[in-house]
């Protein structure tokens, strides 16, 4: 594009709607191009293509084929084989974790914390274990539970998403919430699919 061209685009752009002070940075603009010894005529040639070919810009979609969250729609998107998945297991008594992407309460398990004999121990530990597992709510809430991970993580894949945070969290964040967080990781692992990391934040 030559000076010309160069000068119609600028003063295009300052009489867009969302340009600056419109008349003087034309004015200024103009008195430049006279300063360079490019004709008034030839820059008036040439603006309105110039200005027509920014409208032309700003009438096209600016989200076309992205969906309400920012993603193209599943027809859309190449499907991703995988998911980075994280488990956390924490107490509510220590505060929300920032940043899940699905939160399950698990404090309606038996709590091995009111056992004197458990209550040093966690839920990775076969002794607390054996507890929450005698408790008859809990085949039921993991059965549901993997089978609604087995569904989630491949539509979270479709979309395009690289990293799921999935929290699990009972009173104290030692007991029920890390034996199910456990359960979940062997789970996942067993797939096979996707890579899996643990954390049990509150165990100490």
């Amino acid at each position: 594009m030559n000076e010309a061209n160069d000068l119609a685009l600028e003063i295009a752009e300052s009489r867009h709607p969302e340009g600056g002070t419109r008349r003087g940075q034309v004015r200024r603009l103009r008195t430049d191009a006279v300063k360079r010894g490019i004709a008034l005529e030839q820059l008036d040639r040439e603006l309105p293509s110039v200005f027509e070919q920014l409208l032309d810009e700003r009438r096209k979609p600016r989200n076309e084929g992205v969906g309400p969250l920012g993603r193209k729609p599943l027809h859309a998107v190449e499907s991703f084989s995988q998911v980075n998945v994280t488990v956390l297991a924490f107490g509510f008594s220590r505060g929300l974790p920032p940043d899940l992407d699905l939160l399950f309460d698990v404090r309606f398990l038996r709590n091995p914390n009111y056992e004197p004999d458990l209550e040093p121990l966690t839920g990775a530990d076969p002794a607390a274990a054996a507890f929450i597992e005698a408790d008859p709510a809990l085949q039921p809430f993991l059965s549901r539970l993997l089978s609604l991970l087995d569904f989630l993580l491949p539509r979270y894949a479709e979309t395009g998403k690289a990293q799921v945070t999935i929290g699990f969290g009972c009173t104290g964040g030692r007991h029920r919430s890390v034996y199910v967080a456990n359960r979940v990781v062997a789970h996942l692992r067993e797939e096979g699919r996707w890579p899996v990391t643990l954390f049990t934040r509150d165990i100490s």
